[in-house]
């Protein structure tokens, strides 16, 4: 729920100053382009500080692939079910993607931590 509600207030950030739908898919854009950077950031801390193998490392560039197909499909998947051919589709493809990419980054850092805690 808290979760929830973080994501709900970036997204009101983010869109509360839009006033036609190009720049809410715009801004969407920008949110996903900033949970991207955030991810990227967070890949690496577990990279570097969660003592990880070698092997390790590899399978977690080999998940991070698979996840963002996923990701890609599941994005598309939304904005087809939601908004199919309107000019929504796109704010809402990216904000799903964005979202997925929070749920992500969120679970690679308790990932690091429950590391550097053993």
């Amino acid at each position: 729920a808290q979760r929830e509600a973080l994501v709900e207030l970036e997204a009101d950030r983010l869109l509360q100053n839009a006033t036609t739908q190009a720049e809410m898919n715009m801004a969407a854009g920008e949110r996903l382009q900033e949970a991207d950077e955030n991810l990227a950031t967070a890949i690496e801390r577990l990279k570097r500080k969660g003592g990880l193998s070698e092997n390790a490392i590899a399978a977690l560039d080999n998940a991070q692939k698979a996840w963002e197909e996923f990701r890609a499909a599941q994005g598309e998947f939304e904005g087809l079910a939601m908004a199919e051919g309107g000019s929504m589709q796109p704010m809402v493809h990216a904000l799903a993607m964005a979202d997925m990419t929070v749920d992500r980054t969120l679970n690679l850092a308790a990932m690091r931590k429950g590391l550097s805690e053993m």
